[in-house]
């Protein structure tokens, strides 16, 4: 069988697109590798099937755990006094009025301080 059928053969072009597709991933996971040697491509990608939804379930689980942080995050930064306009307002104002007379920009960020150490504590009613 010379060259020219074998290009011709469907067959032939499977087992090359599936060895180019598990060189491909094979930085990622070398395991398959070593698994296509051992029993055959074909089962080696069925078992990267299976590693892929594994995969897919990790990642998920990982977005939902981020997007429940934010959540948690925003909730809390809502309920914090740096949020309430009585208190936002007047610290900009202290911060504002400390900056134009000092000059220094530590003295301004100070301000900020016990409302940011003590946010939690303090009572925080509608707007």
């Amino acid at each position: 069988m010379d060259w020219k059928s074998r290009i011709k053969d469907q067959a032939v072009w499977k087992k090359v697109l599936l060895w180019l597709l598990l060189l491909s991933i094979a930085p990622f996971a070398i395991e398959i590798l070593i698994l296509a040697d051992i029993v055959g491509i074909e089962l080696a990608m069925a078992f990267f099937a299976y590693y892929l939804k594994d995969m897919g379930l990790i990642w998920q689980a990982r977005i939902q755990t981020f997007r429940a942080g934010i959540s948690s995050g925003f909730r809390c930064m809502a309920s914090h006094a740096i949020g309430q306009p009585r208190f936002l307002l007047q610290h900009c104002a202290m911060s504002l009025t400390y900056f134009v007379l000092s000059g220094s920009l530590i003295w301004a960020l100070l301000v900020w301080y016990p409302i940011v150490m003590m946010g939690g504590s303090l009572p925080v009613t509608g707007y």
